[in-house]
């Protein structure tokens, strides 16, 4: 058996460390053939990621200049789903018009690139196609599956499935494909129930997997001396809300002003330097640290070499993200807003705190005032990593 992984960009660059937790199983099966298809390259290979067998078939194949682009458009016109599409975004919502070419554009230069490619393989009956991401990239694969007869599945996870999180609250094109696939795992309980009611999914083939994290068997010690460690981890972009921590901790280091506060941020992205300018300008009570993107190895390090506290995330828009899964790992309490899936980890009171999903710096506030009074912080932590 042969098993094409369709990535973002693995092995290249940083990201997607939890396929990389899978693929590391996948390696241990003799009976499997694996190949990685990432579908761009934002970096070199790192030197931990070298031994995997990847295909640079996307890499080569580019739709980037505007030319291209809207050629691709022009040629898209021919399929039935992308003229519905159109018709659909000009009736219900035409300032996405343009971010909805965009989308129909991929689709159909995906369509082309895999159709010449497949046209070049053998007994792709005996294939399975595992895109990690549900993109105009698995449309793709499922306009074509008729005509080549292997097995789809995807995973699907929060940008690629919630609309709401999209330019416009608007997803493009996938109404129109919610057929010839052979299973569809979102991460989350509540992600498959979002995919049955908005984009018409059978619920035959809707089964949720989490992601999950090894078992570190380890639980990290409490801060004693008044000391209250803060950990929060998360690519720095708008929807992750970061600066909400820190208007927290401008609040809550006033009002508690006896804790020696201190916040560990992991993580980079577009908004590191303005978040380090105000954490600043802001924070001088407060001992912080904005870490940068770490390996996943050395985020264990950091959880089995600190005490900490809290694990707190703001996010706007979640799935069941494995940060907090990492965090509950090292037996470290969680605050979150009950958005996504995390009530599915996170048991209110037992192994941590959930906020409203629409929580304002007081709720963050109360609920933090609320842990540092608390008398069962041991308890929560035991939770957490159970």
């Amino acid at each position: 058996m042969k098993i094409l992984i369709i990535s973002s960009s693995f092995p290249f660059g940083k990201n997607e460390v939890f396929l990389e937790n899978e693929i590391k199983y996948l390696k241990q099966r003799k009976n499997i053939d694996y190949e990685i298809i990432p579908s761009k390259k934002d970096s070199e290979i790192n030197s931990n990621r070298k031994n995997y067998n990847y295909n640079s078939l996307l890499i080569k194949k580019k739709n980037k200049s505007k030319f291209s682009k809207f050629l691709n458009f022009i040629f898209s016109l021919k399929y039935n789903q992308c003229r519905k599409e159109i018709i659909r975004v000009l009736i219900k919502n035409p300032k996405a018009l343009l971010y909805s070419a965009y989308s129909i554009s991929n689709f159909s230069f995906y369509v082309d690139v895999f159709k010449n490619y497949f046209n070049k393989c053998e007994n792709l009956e005996n294939h399975i196609i595992y895109t990690y991401w549900n993109t105009e990239i698995t449309y793709a694969l499922q306009f074509l599956k008729p005509i080549y007869n292997y097995s789809l599945v995807s995973r699907i996870h929060g940008f690629d499935l919630y609309k709401e999180v999209r330019p416009y609250r608007y997803m493009p094109l996938k109404k129109f494909f919610y057929k010839n696939i052979d299973y569809l795992f979102p991460i989350s309980k509540e992600g498959g129930q979002y995919i049955m009611i908005n984009y018409r999914f059978n619920k035959s083939i809707v089964k949720h997997f989490y992601l999950g994290v090894n078992d570190n068997n380890y639980i990290s010690e409490r801060n004693k001396n008044n000391i209250f460690h803060i950990v929060s981890c998360s690519n720095l972009k708008r929807v992750k809300r970061v600066d909400k921590i820190i208007k927290l901790l401008d609040s809550i280091s006033k009002i508690h002003n006896d804790i020696k506060f201190q916040w560990t941020h992991i993580g980079d992205g577009s908004l590191l330097s303005k978040y380090k300018s105000v954490s600043s300008e802001l924070l001088c009570e407060v001992r912080f640290k904005f870490c940068g993107h770490l390996d996943n190895d050395k985020v264990y390090d950091f959880y089995k070499k600190n005490k900490i506290d809290l694990f707190l995330n703001t996010s706007d828009s979640e799935g069941v993200p494995v940060s907090i899964m990492e965090a509950l790992s090292f037996g470290i309490p969680v605050l979150a807003p009950d958005i996504g899936g995390i009530s599915e980890i996170i048991k209110d009171k037992k192994n941590g705190f959930l906020l409203p999903k629409k929580f304002n710096n007081d709720d963050l506030i109360n609920s933090v005032s609320k842990i540092l009074n608390s008398n069962k912080i041991d308890s929560l932590k035991k939770e957490s990593r159970k």
